[in-house]
């Protein structure tokens, strides 16, 4: 190839190791460099990774400019008929994609079996391609009514090649009898290494893998299961003609069609790029370069059909860049979560499975809470895009056995990135043993970092923890430290999450990283949170090494504000377990502190039909939000009407009553909004829900009891019915209450609407740093201006109000004027439809304000 082309091809296979779309597609489609209107898109693709993809299929296409995709089985690359690492490598540094075939082209769905299994018989045979078993494998045989795990000892064909011949010798006989149409399949131990061990295997070879083939085809319901939580899609996830349209497309259950002659004639492909075009869908041709009926003329001719109609030929990935409803993006950030296990002895392993892949994470795991009073910490090994697997793990004088332990983790991709809040993290992979290794940030930070450490592998089988020492803003020094009694341990991967000390948001929760004085020894000590959490996750590792002796960290009574923490030295040595101060770093996240967050509106309202688009700074799975009272520069009565609630936006309008023309001169209105569910304020409780409600008054439950009478705002959040309506509420205590719509006094029922409540507990918080408080006046308020002054003062108030009480049947809202730094005034107003007069009885008002 020329130069010119090997950069090209280059610079595409770079773009997809990062996981980017096709960028550029003209130079490997044949289109013109203008050419806009594709017509569709196909992918070509070759199983298994046979040494002819590289004399054959992969020269043809070459030949016309097109890319195309393989199949893989990393265990058989370099083996006869096979590709090696080097070709593979090849064909991907020309924009090829590398799909996961599975590690020995294992059959990861079920069978059937074609003779009766009956107890005491050692051979079944069940309809299965025997080579992809591997002696030693562990499967399943079951009916509907009952199931047994065997290990497979050998398989073959008792006479001949044929399929009803093929058997499997189990080393031990069957306890039950199976009839003949009963499933034999792996164990989901097994599908786990067929679908993370070739992925894993893959990219250790520098591939970017995020997409499977079905060996055969062939799928269960457990696969099916499975294989989302290793991979963005699936070639062959059932069977079909090879055309997927775009809407609604699964990319778990696509379906592709062979195109070698004695699968399709001539016309046949014609007729399949035809119905491609109709159809504007990603089509998948898919071939074995074995085969002889697959030739390079028929290769060479499906790629010039493609061309002739202007489709696009791509990768997989590629094609399903943009489709909507599919994210191919590879989180560059994390997850945290909450485990719960025992350990039954040092062989048991646990996996934990991540919701979604992540690029090359660190996992960082523990402490371990304070069940059993043997010494324990946690040793994890295969961390992947997937997950990992960990195991409650003693030191080596102890039994192995442990009681079920409370744990957190913490994964990140590696690298130099900062949390959606601005959060500064540094997440990276070390090679150290029992002697300290320096480890240098790539950017310093501004301020000394928190870092937590954890071994990624288990080279050694000795039981280990990290330590560490000489923290600061330009790096570290970690070692191993095995227990005292053992000496030096095989080198080992040390991973290490670096982030600067601060409150935030990360993975949808609230979080904080922070650090200890040099205070913490072998006795407990009460760590207390900067913020209040709901469900806390807590991940901490020691910041020093004062004290020499080996030496983890375990934790007790982690609360939603605090955790009790101590250092747990082991016993090998000697029985003593003192321990000199030492420094803690730790991290937590949880639900309920800042998810809110309040805005200011002003605007006018040219007439009734006009709705304003507010966005939201922060993005919610179900938000309410509760807005005015409004100001007071037009005399009309009204009030803010809400619709349209979504994740990241709302509607609004100022809505006046019926009677009057709906037009309106700009006023203010302040709004906070939340996210539902049981949460902490800025440091102040509040339950946020929502309710179905019409005219007529609906209790509400709150699922905590306030431990004094919150104050409650309610707001619609719908617009069902056209008539103007306010929420009124009644019979606030600390368990719940009564709310309803109001129309004006001339109108009648009222549609059901969605109203959304937010109750807090009377008090002062800091949301974000920004200080507020929350209260009530008393039942003082009428039409007339009634002066509220803060507990605070406000540079720039926000204010938010709703009356408490139902003490005056007229339908009434709340206007207020003369806001300042210390006061505002506040009155009732009445509506008019019904009468001239505004007159209005004491109401109690509740009251957020803050900067």
């Amino acid at each position: 190839m020329s130069d010119t082309g090997n950069s090209h091809l280059t610079r595409r296979h770079a773009l997809q190791m990062l996981g980017v779309g096709s960028v550029g597609l003209a130079a490997g489609t044949g289109m013109s460099a203008g050419a806009t209107d594709s017509a569709g898109k196909v992918v070509f693709m070759y199983d298994d990774g046979m040494a002819k993809d590289y004399t054959k299929t992969f020269p043809a296409h070459q030949e016309m400019d097109a890319v195309g995709c393989i199949a893989a089985t990393p265990g058989k690359l370099g083996s006869s008929r096979f590709l090696t690492e080097s070709q593979l490598r090849e064909i991907a540094d020309a924009g090829w994609e590398i799909l996961s075939h599975t590690v020995h082209h294992r059959p990861v769905g079920t069978f059937e079996l074609v003779r009766d299994a009956n107890a005491g018989d050692k051979r079944i045979f069940p309809l299965v391609h025997n080579h992809g078993l591997i002696s030693g494998d562990r499967i399943r045989i079951f009916d509907e009514n009952h199931s047994e795990i065997a290990t497979v000892a050998d398989y073959g064909w008792v006479s001949s090649r044929d399929e009803e011949d093929e058997y499997i010798t189990l080393e031990e006989p069957l306890s039950a009898s199976f009839a003949t149409g009963s499933k034999v399949g792996f164990t989901r131990d097994i599908l786990h290494e067929a679908f993370a061990d070739s992925k894993a295997q893959l990219e250790s070879m520098g591939f970017a893998v995020s997409n499977f083939v079905y060996p055969y085809g062939n799928t269960s319901s457990m696969s099916r299961e499975m294989v989302p939580s290793y991979y963005d899609a699936v070639a062959n996830g059932e069977w079909g003609d090879g055309l997927n349209e775009i809407q609604d497309l699964n990319p778990h259950r696509l379906h592709r069609q062979y195109y070698r002659t004695n699968k399709m004639s001539e016309s046949e492909l014609q007729t399949y790029f035809d119905r491609l075009v109709r159809k504007d869908a990603i089509g998948i041709l898919a071939g074995h370069s074995y085969q002889d009926d697959l030739t390079k003329d028929r290769i060479q001719l499906a790629i010039q059909m493609a061309r002739d109609r202007n489709i696009e030929i791509v990768t997989l990935r590629e094609a399903l860049t943009d489709v909507p409803g599919i994210d191919l993006a590879r989180s560059t950030t994390g997850v945290s979560n909450t485990l719960a296990t025992g350990q039954t002895d040092t062989s048991q392993w646990h996996r934990e499975l991540f919701s979604r892949n992540y690029d090359n994470p660190v996992v960082v795991v523990g402490p371990v809470s304070e069940n059993g009073n043997h010494p324990a910490h946690v040793r994890i090994r295969d961390v992947a895009g997937w997950g990992f697997e960990f195991q409650l793990e003693e030191w080596a004088y102890l039994d192995g056995g442990h009681t079920t332990e409370d744990l957190s983790y913490l994964a990140i991709s590696r690298g130099r990135d900062s949390f959606d809040d601005g959060t500064q993290i540094e997440v990276g992979q070390v090679e150290t043993d029992h002697t300290f290794t320096s480890v240098s940030f790539d950017q310093s930070f501004s301020t000394t970092p928190v870092v937590l450490t954890q071994s990624q592998t288990q080279n050694g089988l000795n039981p280990i923890v990290t330590r560490q020492r000489n923290v600061s803003q330009s790096g570290l020094d970690v070692r191993l430290q095995e227990e005292e009694a053992n000496g030096p341990h095989k080198t080992e991967s040390v991973g290490y999450i670096a982030l600067e000390p601060t409150t935030g948001q990360f993975d949808g929760k609230h979080f904080e990283a922070g650090r200890t004085g040099d205070v913490v020894t072998n006795r407990w000590h009460r760590l207390n949170f900067q913020r209040s959490y709901t469900n806390p996750q807590f991940v901490a590792t020691i910041q020093t090494t004062d004290g020499p002796d080996t030496a983890g960290v375990r934790y007790r009574n982690l609360t939603n504000d605090g955790v009790d923490v101590r250092i747990e030295e082991a016993q090998s040595y000697d029985s003593e377990t003192y321990h000199t101060t030492e420094r803690l770093g730790y991290f937590v996240a949880g639900t309920g502190v800042t998810h809110g967050e309040m805005g200011s509106v002003s605007t006018s309202q040219p007439n009734r039909e006009t709705w304003h688009t507010i966005s939201l700074t922060r993005q919610y799975d179900e938000p309410v939000v509760v807005a005015g009272p409004p100001s007071f520069n037009g005399i009309n009565p009204m009030h803010p009407r809400i619709r349209r609630v979504t994740g990241d936006e709302f509607d609004c309008q100022l809505e006046e009553w019926r009677y009057l023309d709906g037009i309106h001169t700009s006023e203010r209105f302040d709004f906070f909004a939340l996210e539902t569910g049981i949460e902490q304020f800025g440091g102040v409780p509040v339950e946020v829900g929502r309710v179905e409600t019409d005219e007529t008054f609906t209790a509400v439950s709150f699922d905590q009891s306030f431990s004094t009478t919150p104050v409650a705002f309610t707001q619609s959040l719908t617009n069902h019915g056209l008539n103007p309506v306010v929420t009124r509420q009644r019979n606030v205590s600390t368990a719940g209450m009564d709310v309803r719509l109001q129309e004006e006094e001339m109108d009648g029922p009222h549609f059901t609407e969605t109203v959304g409540y937010a109750a807090f507990t009377p008090g002062t918080g800091s949301l974000d740093g920004t200080p507020f408080e929350v209260s009530h006046t008393k039942n003082i308020v009428t039409n007339d201006w009634q002066q509220i002054n803060f507990e605070r003062s406000y540079t720039d108030p926000r204010f938010i109000a709703s009356i408490q009480t139902d003490d005056g049947p007229d339908t009434a809202g709340i206007r207020y004027r003369n806001l300042t730094a210390n006061s505002v005034e506040l009155r009732i107003e009445e509506e008019q439809s019904a009468d001239t007069e505004r007159y209005h009885t004491t109401e109690r008002i509740g009251y957020l304000v803050s900067e």
